[in-house]
């Protein structure tokens, strides 16, 4: 991690984020990598005129690090503005760097239960993904075996990220009752439920 931050060399960011990617699958460590502040480090290396090998491992490193929901915490506001700017301009000229940029998303769903969005971030990222979708469907039809193959996984993680969307809308129109009998209160996320039932009605 500081070794990154001492060097322009891309040759060196990119053994470091090599490492990283590796170790980062580790629970403990992606941790320690999220109060090390990496997060800031990424959304800047992807938000840069980078060397896509840069790029590559900045995303895979994401990836890893969006399974842990620590990284929920970090990955909100302005910051996931990057990471959406990157999935409007994201091509089918690299299907792999495109999947795994829709992955950092599901992945995000799939710990959390939730991302903290805008309206407007909400609906930048439903129509970038519908794009991709749609793209996605097109050219399948004239893709070879290994593109197929890689279509076809970006399309399963796509179908993840749809589903978590309709799954988390669904659950918030119907909102989350306070379990004591007599309550009736109801919040948005469960968090905030029992956040209150802890304040109200625990001994």
């Amino acid at each position: 991690m500081q070794l990154c931050d001492k060097t322009d060399n891309p040759e060196i960011i990119v053994e470091c984020l090599r490492i990283l990617c590796n170790l980062g699958r580790n629970p403990q460590i992606q941790k320690l990598l999220i109060l090390e502040g990496i997060i800031d480090k990424l959304l800047d290396y992807i938000s840069s005129d980078i060397e896509e090998e840069i790029l590559g491992y900045s995303i895979g490193l994401l990836i890893n690090l969006s399974t842990n929901k620590q990284a929920y915490e970090e990955i909100k506001g302005e910051k996931l503005n990057k990471i959406i700017e990157l999935l409007k301009k994201s091509d089918f000229e690299n299907l792999e760097l495109t999947k795994n940029i829709v992955k950092i998303f599901s992945n995000i769903y799939i710990t959390s239960g939730n991302i903290q969005w805008t309206t407007i971030q909400r609906d930048e990222i439903n129509q970038a993904i519908t794009n991709i979708g749609s793209e996605c469907d097109s050219c399948l039809d004239v893709a070879n075996e290994e593109e197929k193959n890689i279509l076809n996984d970006l399309h399963s993680v796509i179908k993840i990220f749809i589903n978590f969307i309709a799954e988390s809308t669904l659950q918030k129109e119907k909102g989350f009752l306070c379990p004591v009998k007599g309550c009736g209160r109801k919040f948005e996320s469960k968090s905030e439920m029992e956040s209150h039932f802890s304040r109200r009605h625990k001994n």
